[in-house]
C-alpha cells in the first residue's frame, strides 16, 4: 500500500509539475502577444512618419468670374503615402477623399471638380506644379518625393502661362 500511496504523490507531483510549465508556457504567450500589440503600436508611429505631401486645386488669375467662381477648389491638405508613387495617383485619391470629381483620359486630367478643358476658351486646361515649378512631365510619370508641394491649377490660357513664366 505505501508504493501505492508514493506512487499517487508522484503522480500528483508530476501532474502539478505540467500544470506549471503549462502556466509558465500561457504566461509568456500572453507576454508575447503584449509584445505584438506594442510593436504593432509601434509600428504606428511608423506609418506617422510616412512620407507625405501637399495637394492644392485652384484656379489661376486667368479665370475670371463668368467661368468659374471658385478661385481654389481644394484649400492645401497634407497627404501621406508609403512606398514609391506618382502625382497622379495622389490627385485621384485626394479627389476621391474629398468628394471631387475626377475626369481624366489615361491620366490627363480634363477636368477637375466641374471645371474642364476649354471651358475658358480653347485653351484652357488643368496643369500642374510640383515645388512651384510647372511639371516637366505629365502627372502619372512624376514620382512624387516626401515633402513635396503638388498644385493642380486651371488657366483660362496655357499660353499665356508660358509667355509669363
Amino acid at each position: 500500500m505505501t508504493t501505492k500511496t508514493n506512487m499517487k504523490k508522484w503522480t500528483a507531483l508530476l501532474l502539478a509539475v505540467v500544470m506549471l510549465f503549462s502556466l509558465a508556457a500561457c504566461s509568456s504567450a500572453d507576454q508575447e502577444k503584449k509584445g505584438d500589440v506594442t510593436t504593432k503600436q509601434d509600428s504606428g508611429t511608423t506609418a506617422e512618419a510616412a512620407d507625405s505631401v501637399t495637394v492644392k486645386i485652384l484656379c489661376d488669375d486667368t479665370v475670371t468670374a463668368d467661368v468659374w467662381e471658385e478661385t481654389i477648389l481644394l484649400e492645401e491638405t497634407k497627404y501621406s503615402f508609403e512606398g514609391e508613387t506618382d502625382a497622379f495617383t495622389i490627385l485621384k485619391e485626394v479627389a476621391e477623399e474629398n468628394d471631387i470629381v475626377l475626369v481624366h483620359s489615361d491620366g490627363y486630367v480634363t477636368g477637375i471638380g466641374g471645371l474642364s478643358t476649354g471651358d475658358a476658351g480653347e485653351n484652357s486646361g488643368w496643369m500642374f506644379q510640383v515645388n512651384g515649378e510647372l511639371a516637366e512631365v505629365g502627372a502619372p510619370d512624376y514620382t512624387v518625393q516626401n515633402g513635396d508641394q503638388l498644385v493642380w491649377f486651371y488657366t483660362a490660357d496655357f499660353n499665356t502661362y508660358f509667355n509669363e513664366h
